[in-house]
């Protein structure tokens, strides 16, 4: 199976193609699945659009990986209409909303209690991770040792959805 994923930001690709590999590693995904990651701009909805539709004939799936800050300002409904409008095969496209920003799944897994909507700047995962453990969002890949996966699969809907997604 080929998998195209489009994350939010320039670092999340590096963490998703490590994960990959430790999900891969350690059975919890077929080690023939190919992925490609790569970034995208959520709110251009156009643009992440045209990288669908070029996407979308040579991937048996898409999958975006979508950090979802401050939920109450969000449809995420209106959101996926606007990335797949006029797309053939949306059936190929899962997206998948964070709770709120994919260092929800670092700080789960070390035990550091988060603000799941966003809505508290300094309460985000990304802003604990800082303050706990000097956490830079350039060294984001290098936290994929440090992910549960059990505990993910049993406390994390995203992640989840993700490694559903995957297979």
């Amino acid at each position: 199976m080929k998998v195209r994923i489009f994350t939010e930001d320039r670092y999340a690709p590096g963490f998703i193609n490590e994960l990959i590999k430790r999900l891969k590693n350690e059975g919890y995904l077929n080690p023939n699945i190919q992925t490609k990651t790569s970034p995208i701009n959520k709110y251009n909805y156009r643009k992440v659009n045209e990288k669908i539709k070029a996407s979308i004939t040579d991937y048996d799936k898409i999958i975006l990986l979508i950090d979802y800050e401050c939920k109450k300002y969000t449809n995420p409904e209106d959101i996926i209409r606007q990335y797949t409008k006029d797309i053939k095969n949306k059936e190929k496209i899962t997206v998948i909303f964070t709770e709120p920003e994919i260092e929800e799944w670092i700080c789960i897994s070390l035990g550091y209690k988060f603000d799941k909507n966003g809505f508290t700047k300094y309460k985000k995962p990304s802003k604990i991770l800082k303050e706990k453990i000097g956490y830079e969002k350039s060294n984001l890949h290098k936290y994929v040792k440090d992910l549960n996966i059990n505990l993910l699969l049993e406390n994390s809907r995203s992640f989840k959805e993700f490694l559903e997604a995957l297979k």
